[in-house]
């Protein structure tokens, strides 16, 4: 998720009606909203104001005080990306700020939720059972929590997700009882629990709880659907859904197969009206082919959103209060991202804003959407002048130098995009290795001097 922009509005230019055309095709999203499903892929490299144009939009078509149900989820918490049912969890929470706080309306999701999390506990013990190893005990386990072994549409063991088990242990976990369906005269003639179903198909099982919740909480159920989700309620005063998912290529790994295969067709066919804004770096198509192949349909005018141009950069430095030859001078610096635009101003105008304190804010913020070992590696390219695999190998082991510079290629929030060479955007060069020597300067010096040294 990117960082919260508080910026003034930029003064009248060409730049300023293309951002508000922006804001008014977002209000006209919701405000004429139909019955059925509209997605809205809102794209753009990171900085450049996706979070900030969204919450603006939100802010001026007041979405909840019209009959809309917002849930949101973002990929800021890097402890949930590999967590299927935490980020649908978060997406759809158990209190609601409409109607009752302590009323649980997607219960069918926890009990779908429930009974995976049933299903990998006796997993794992069986595995233990047998003898595994606690490292293929633990590949297991985090493989069942992205979800990814468990739904029709991809065997119940995969081998692409078996990398860290052995060939006997992949054939091993194959044919564990834990995945086996239960059998006998009762159960045929009942049909398949739900234990049985997540088995079997848990996409499509999550999805059509997930509708049934909503159904239940914005039309509200009829006849032999009511007496089978009684404990179900509707919430007064809200008819439409607004689904959010900020930071798109972050959630995409637990989320992308699920959402494509299995909850949007089942939202088209649920009879709701419910708009989906999809915020990433790249537009939907282009991240999976199943949204142009299966979901194109439901798929809007994407927004894609790109730096100010120098005179709307130019006039939010002159209203912050930046000399004008500054402000060109900044101009170059920041590329007229928002982002960068919103710390250089901060920096100019707040007391103490070349101090430790605003470095450390600086980082943070820069970092905010990147895992742990992500930051580390920013780190470490801040300190060279050109990024290729033979300057990253001065700072890395052999084996991290490919995905370090695979990582850096689609990073455009921090990668200079108008240089010739894969470099780290300058102002924000600056400022880490600025942060670095007050933070550790024995650190500093050990890489500087290897980011310096001859191939």
């Amino acid at each position: 998720m990117e960082p919260d922009l508080r910026m003034s509005s930029p003064a009248p230019t060409e730049e300023a009606p293309r951002r508000a055309s922006e804001l008014t095709r977002l209000e006209a999203l919701l405000r004429d909203a139909r019955p059925g499903l509209a997605i809205c892929s809102i794209s753009g490299p990171g900085g450049v104001g996706k979070s900030y144009l969204l919450t603006r939009a939100l802010e001026l078509a007041r979405p909840e005080a019209h009959g809309w149900l917002q849930l949101r989820v973002d990929g800021s918490n890097a402890s949930l990306r590999t967590d299927f049912f935490g980020v649908l969890e978060q997406l759809f929470p158990r209190g609601l700020s409409q109607g009752d706080a302590t009323f649980d309306h997607f219960s069918r999701l926890r009990a779908v939720a429930q009974a995976h999390r049933d299903l990998s506990d006796d997993v794992v013990e069986e595995l233990s059972q047998t003898g595994a190893s606690e490292a293929t005990r633990a590949a297991v386990a985090t493989a069942l929590k992205t979800a990814r072994l468990l739904n029709r549409a991809i065997p119940p063991v995969s081998r692409a997700d078996s990398d860290a088990m052995t060939e006997a242990t992949f054939e091993a976990v194959q044919k564990l009882k834990a995945f086996s369906a239960r059998r006998g005269l009762v159960r045929r003639a009942l049909g398949l629990s739900l234990l049985d179903r997540v088995r079997r198909e848990l996409f499509a099982v999550t999805a059509e709880s997930i509708v049934i919740d909503l159904q239940a909480a914005l039309k509200g159920l009829k006849g032999r659907r009511r007496l089978l989700n009684f404990a179900l309620g509707r919430l007064d005063g809200v008819d439409k859904l607004l689904l959010v998912i900020d930071d798109y290529e972050a959630l995409a790994p637990v989320l992308e197969e699920f959402l494509i295969g299995s909850l949007v067709p089942a939202l088209a066919a649920s009879g709701l009206t419910c708009v989906m804004l999809v915020l990433g770096r790249d537009e939907l198509e282009v991240t999976h082919s199943g949204w142009a192949q299966q979901c194109r349909r439901w798929l809007t005018e994407p927004l894609r959103l790109q730096p100010f141009d120098e005179p709307t950069a130019r006039a939010l430095l002159r209203e912050a209060g930046v000399p004008e030859a500054r402000a060109q001078e900044l101009y170059a610096a920041t590329q007229g991202y928002p982002f960068l635009l919103s710390l250089v101003i901060e920096e100019a105008g707040a007391p103490g804003g070349g101090s430790a304190l605003f470095l450390r804010r600086f980082f943070e913020r820069t970092t905010r959407w990147m895992t742990p070992t992500e930051a580390d590696w920013f780190v470490r390219v801040c300190y060279l002048e050109r990024v290729n695999h033979d300057t990253l190998a001065r700072l890395f082991p052999p084996e991290q130098v490919a995905a370090v510079q695979q990582w850096f290629e689609k990073e455009p929030s921090i990668r200079d995009p108008q240089a010739a060479d894969f470099v780290v955007r300058p102002l924000i060069r600056e400022k880490v290795l600025r942060y670095q020597a007050v933070r550790s300067p024995s650190q500093h010096a050990e890489l500087s001097a290897r980011a310096a040294a001859a191939p």
